[in-house]
């Protein structure tokens, strides 16, 4: 059985890994045919992380492998994954915050698992990601632009706190206006600041709270997984519903 386009630079990667990310990235290309930034930014949207990080995660994880299990010099180990030992020590540093030699001492697993497109295939993925998803799969050609605009959003949520349902409607309704989400983003921060300052504000959960007579934020996380849905979701018949599927029923305070 073939394997997908996403498993096979899994495998290059694994395969590869005392290469440097540049090369990498190259043999990526000539693997599959996407170019670096488009593979790159498929990657971001399904696992959350740069390819670059993953890399460097794995090739830490594999020289940490090496440290413990064999007596080999530190810097001899350092020389096959670096150029130099001062960079292993410092990536070493800034991904685990320990030093090589105190993976050595410790014999400290530095656990990153090896990822699969499986990994990321969830039936609540979003239909762009579902999208991504299976173009790997079938090893079919990608959109560059459909990951950019995937990207954006979860960048765009990362960067205004958002979270991610009202980014993809603020998404689409910068589509119908043709204005560029980070603009409008902005002018919703605006508002979300505005009305943050009125002290009479109340959060929308808080008022759909109200409004359905809920009586506390356990009934109303408890409502909403027992229909799957959001808050903004609900009304009186599904919060009826639900205490009558309660053998013990919620009391209003």
């Amino acid at each position: 059985m073939n394997k997908n386009n996403f498993d096979l630079v899994m495998d290059y990667i694994e395969g590869n890994i005392k290469l440097d990310f540049e090369d990498i990235k190259r043999g990526i290309h000539n693997l599959i045919g996407y170019n670096s930034n488009t593979f790159g930014n498929c990657f971001s949207v399904l696992s959350g992380e740069t390819l670059y990080h993953y890399i460097t995660s794995r090739k830490l994880a594999h020289a940490a492998e090496d440290l413990v299990k064999t007596d080999r010099e530190i810097i001899d180990i350092a020389l096959d994954y670096y150029s130099e030992q001062s960079a292993f020590t410092r990536a070493m540093k800034s991904f685990f915050n320990v030093t090589p030699n105190e993976v050595r001492q410790k014999k400290l697993d530095l656990y990153h698992r090896k990822y699969k497109l499986e990994d990321f295939c969830k039936e609540e993925a979003n239909t762009q990601t579902q999208e991504i998803i299976y173009a790997l799969k079938n090893n079919m050609p990608l959109s560059n632009a459909s990951i950019k605009k995937e990207l954006e959003i979860y960048e765009a949520s990362n960067e205004f706190d958002f979270d991610i349902d009202t980014v993809y409607a603020i998404s689409d309704l910068a589509e119908k206006l043709s204005v560029p989400l980070w603009e409008l983003m902005d002018s919703c921060m605006e508002l979300c600041i505005s009305i943050h300052s009125d002290p009479n504000y109340l959060p929308p959960d808080i008022e759909k709270a109200i409004d359905c007579g809920i009586s506390s934020d356990e009934e109303l996380k408890e409502i909403c997984e027992y229909f799957n849905c959001k808050y903004y979701d609900l009304d009186l018949f599904m919060v009826d519903h639900f205490r009558k599927s309660k053998k013990e029923p919620y009391e209003k305070e």
